[in-house]
Formats: C-alpha cells, sequence, structure tokens
C-alpha cells in the first residue's frame, strides 16, 4: 500500500531552497559519502542507518528517514528523505533531500536528487547550504550507499 508524503515532509519539501541561498564566496564545499543498511519500516517508509566521512564533520554517523510516494508509470518513486548527519563529538546537521529513485533490477534502486540544510546544532546550529545526492539500495541484502555535494556555511 503506497501512502502520499505527510503534511509536514510535504511543507518541509515545498520550503525546499527558501532562504538557503548564500552570497558567492561564502558556501565552502561540502562532500562525503555514507554506507550501511537499508530497510522497510512499511510500504511507504525505509530507514537508512551508517556512517561515513564527509567534509566538516569528519567520521560521521546517518541517519535517514525516507518517506516514498507511489511510483511514477516507469516504476521509478519520489522519495523526501530526511538525514540526520552527527559527527563524533555530537554535533548535528540535518538535510532534507528531495529525490528519485529508480529500480535497476527488482529490489535494486539507484536514485538523484538534492538536498538543503534544514537544522543543525553545535557548530551547524546556524548553517545553510544546498547540493546534490546520488546513491542506491539494494534491498535484497538490506543495504545502502549515498555520495552528497554542495556547499554550506556554518
Amino acid at each position: 500500500m503506497w501512502i502520499r508524503v505527510s503534511s509536514m515532509l510535504a511543507a518541509v519539501a515545498a520550503s525546499s531552497f527558501a532562504g538557503q541561498a548564500f552570497a558567492d564566496g561564502e558556501g565552502i564545499p561540502f562532500t562525503g559519502t555514507f554506507s550501511g543498511t537499508a530497510f522497510f519500516m512499511s510500504d511507504a517508509k525505509v530507514i537508512f542507518q551508517g556512517s561515513g566521512e564527509i567534509t566538516h564533520l569528519g567520521l560521521s554517523t546517518n541517519a535517514g528517514d525516507l518517506s516514498l510516494s507511489p511510483p511514477d508509470s516507469y516504476g521509478c518513486i519520489p522519495n523526501i528523505n530526511i538525514e540526520t548527519l552527527t559527527a563524533a563529538n555530537g554535533d548535528q546537521l540535518v538535510l532534507v533531500m528531495e529525490d528519485i529513485a529508480c529500480p535497476v533490477e527488482p529490489g535494486v534502486f539507484r536514485g538523484t536528487g538534492v538536498w538543503h540544510v534544514f537544522s543543525g546544532t553545535g557548530r551547524f546550529a546556524h548553517a545553510v547550504g544546498t547540493g546534490t545526492v546520488e546513491g542506491g539500495a539494494n534491498f535484497n541484502l538490506a543495504v545502502f550507499e549515498i555520495t552528497l555535494a554542495g556547499e554550506i556555511a556554518y
């Protein structure tokens, strides 16, 4: 059973990049990769839990909470992902990702999308930023990997 993204997540998505821009030269590169476990909580919700390394956080963990929309005519699934990145010292950066994931074989999806900073703690309390996300999940093996690239200011 597919359900629509909740109204709260829809509001977050609608505000996507509003207020996230910064003046030229203020943003600093923000890149990294994460991998770990991926599993369905329901037909419309996926959880990612993993670790990786990303600029400005170093070695860190990630926790993703994806809300899935119904698939399009090609089987691709639009989704909203609230991704929390946690640095070793506990500082957090929360990203909202808007993505579309397409099947490449049964149980295996590749996706691409955009992200923006939603909130943060510690040194990221006032962070702003935007970028792209690419990655995939193999639900047959319960694994995922993502690569983030963009700019942030904090």
